[in-house]
């Protein structure tokens, strides 16, 4: 019996060493995949963030990463199609103002869809773990960066009111010069 129980605990020694290598195994394995996926998100960010709008993002995962990557490469289509829209309305500015009071309500629209959109790209990247703070902080910035789009629209918007009504109070001074002569 004690060189029976020496076996059996040299069994369950050998059998702990081997669980424990393979958790060793395992955990380095899914902790590369994890480290690999927020490498890449975090790479894609920066390139979002540098101003290329067709960045998308994929996994070929079913977990959290590819939600993640759904949702930015929604907010991204979504950020360029606003983005072309605004495009084209600073194209119709130096024809009409009254044209560029409708494209600013369209774009301030799309602007609250994209801060829709980067609000639950916010909410999943506070689900993840310390590895995606990065995400969060760049998404901050693309956050920052449309708030002075909205804030340039706004001004734009406004010189393009001044701009009417200088033109308007010079027509009346040439009509009332044409009148007095």
């Amino acid at each position: 019996t004690k060189e029976h129980n020496k076996l059996v605990m040299m069994q369950i020694g050998v059998l702990a060493f081997v669980s424990i290598v393979i958790g060793i195994i395992v955990s380095s394995i899914i902790g590369r995949r994890v480290a690999q996926n927020v490498n890449n998100l975090s790479n894609k960010m920066r390139e979002f963030a540098r101003g290329d709008l067709n960045t998308q993002l994929f996994f070929k995962t079913k977990d959290d990463f590819a939600d993640l990557a759904s949702s930015f490469n929604q907010m991204a289509d979504e950020l360029k199609f606003s983005m072309k829209d605004i495009s084209n309305s600073s194209e119709q500015v130096a024809a009409t103002a009254e044209q560029l009071t409708a494209s600013s309500y369209e774009v301030t629209q799309s602007t609250e869809l994209v801060t829709n959109a980067m609000q639950d790209i916010t909410s999943k990247i506070e689900q993840q773990n310390h590895y995606t703070k990065d995400i969060k902080h760049l998404s901050e910035h693309i956050a920052g960066k449309m708030q002075d789009i909205t804030k340039s629209i706004y001004s734009v918007n406004t010189s393009a009111s001044s701009t009417k009504k200088l033109a308007n109070d010079s027509d009346h001074s040439i009509n009332d010069v044409t009148t007095q002569m």
